[in-house]
């Protein structure tokens, strides 16, 4: 059985939403689902912190 892996650009954008929606709970969230998605979703979310440092 094979998993659907959607393309990383897809993922980023999904991303990208939450990060312009400020729903930074999901977004961490979104870390902790699979690596692939950690590696996509970690840097939009320090992104995200570093603006209100």
């Amino acid at each position: 059985m094979s998993s659907f892996q959607p393309p990383p650009e897809l993922l980023e954008r999904i991303f990208r939403n939450l990060q312009q929606a400020s729903d930074l709970h999901t977004l961490h969230a979104c870390t902790l689902v699979a690596k692939q998605w950690s590696l996509i979703a970690t840097p939009i979310l320090w992104e995200t912190v570093a603006k209100y440092l």
